[in-house]
């Protein structure tokens, strides 16, 4: 506690002309009067907007016109439960061949994933023989885990297609 009074004191001691300016307009008798004609004129001006939105939304009755509002919203929410119960078998439909469409989709992306991991053993599968293994390489996995054991060809490897790519873009 003495500690953050100590902290404190300096800031409400400390001179500053923005300080002392803000300081003189508040307790400047003008400066309530300029607060009383601001908050006359966003009264005024609320007024006038809430009169204007009256007329143009033909607002005669607040409680009558908020009463036929609800009476819409619930005759529209009678008729769209009306609607999707009379078309739940359509509905469901939709949903099933949405679900299927989605299967598919699913399968085919599944089908082309097969492919690309198989054209990936096609290129890593040499390239594991090439670090030194002349044993058969099973799977983009083992062929991955052989490459990964030679770091230093790896990054012989990285070093060669940055320069490659650099001289290729200029």
């Amino acid at each position: 506690s003495a500690l953050s009074g100590d902290l404190a004191k300096p800031f409400t001691t400390m001179q500053s002309p923005i300080f002392e300016a803000v300081s003189k307009w508040v307790s400047d008798p003008k400066t309530e009067k300029k607060f009383t004609e601001v908050g006359k004129a966003a009264s005024k001006g609320f007024q006038t907007i809430t009169t204007a939105l009256t007329k143009a939304l033909d607002i005669k009755d607040g409680p009558k016109a908020m009463n036929k509002f609800m009476d819409g919203l619930a005759k529209t929410i009678k008729s769209v439960s009306n609607v999707i119960a009379d078309h739940s078998k359509e509905i469901v439909g939709f949903f099933k061949g949405l679900w299927n469409s989605i299967k598919i989709i699913g399968s085919i992306g599944v089908g082309f994933f097969k492919g690309l991991i198989g054209g990936l053993g096609a290129v890593v599968k040499p390239l594991a023989k090439m670090t030194g293994h002349s044993k058969a390489v099973k799977g983009l996995s083992g062929a991955l885990g052989d490459i990964s054991k030679h770091k230093k060809g790896l990054q012989t490897s990285v070093k060669f297609w940055r320069v490659f790519l650099l001289l290729r873009k200029s």
